[in-house]
């Protein structure tokens, strides 16, 4: 900003310089980001034109991107694959984290190849619908960890500097989580890497 203020001096530029927010993306391939150009990560099916990049870019803000295609929670606690956990690019520098996860624990995408099968077959029938009503122990077991998302931790938030922001997951949906507040509606796996991040500040 010193350098958009005209007549700003050499000594109030230096006082005034903008403070670098370094942002470190979690998450699967809702966040890497598959199949969009270009890829720089094999490895993880991550390109530098996925939301994190382009959310980075247009807010200035240092990234580190170690979002990757196929992750699941248990990469917030441990390695995936060759990669290490996940919430180990969070640092005391560390100043945002946004976090994409969950839709690998129900195989979301695998319920979609499903539901595209059983529509090729039957185009004006409900058999996707059908597939998910019908009691079947496959996708209703994977689904019915969606109610867990709601489930209160009752521990407390960090404390400030830590700002909360929406978090959006294709299992959870959107939630608000203001620090400070208890109450807060993250699974078990999630608490932990928040909270690991906040200890390492």
């Amino acid at each position: 900003m010193a350098l958009s203020v005209a007549g700003a001096t050499a000594a109030s530029a230096s006082t005034h310089a903008a403070h670098t927010v370094n942002h470190v993306a979690l998450g699967d391939s809702y966040a890497s980001g598959p199949g969009i150009p270009t890829q720089v990560d094999a490895t993880s099916a991550r390109p530098d034109q996925n939301h994190p990049s382009l959310l980075a870019a247009a807010r200035n803000r240092q990234l580190t991107d170690v979002s990757c295609s196929g992750a699941t929670t248990t990469a917030l606690a441990g390695a995936q694959g060759t990669k290490v956990p996940q919430p180990d690019a969070l640092g005391a520098d560390t100043d945002m984290v946004t976090l994409t996860i969950g839709g690998n624990d129900i195989d979301f995408s695998g319920d979609l190849a499903t539901c595209a099968g059983l529509t090729s077959k039957n185009p004006t029938g409900n058999s996707c619908q059908s597939l998910f009503t019908s009691g079947l122990p496959g996708p209703r077991s994977r689904w019915s960890v969606i109610p867990a998302c709601s489930r209160t931790t009752g521990s407390a938030a960090p404390a400030p500097p830590y700002r909360s922001r929406p978090v959006t997951s294709p299992v959870c949906g959107t939630r608000h989580v203001q620090a400070g507040r208890r109450a807060l509606d993250r699974p078990p796996a999630v608490e932990r890497a928040v909270r690991r991040g906040a200890y390492r500040r």
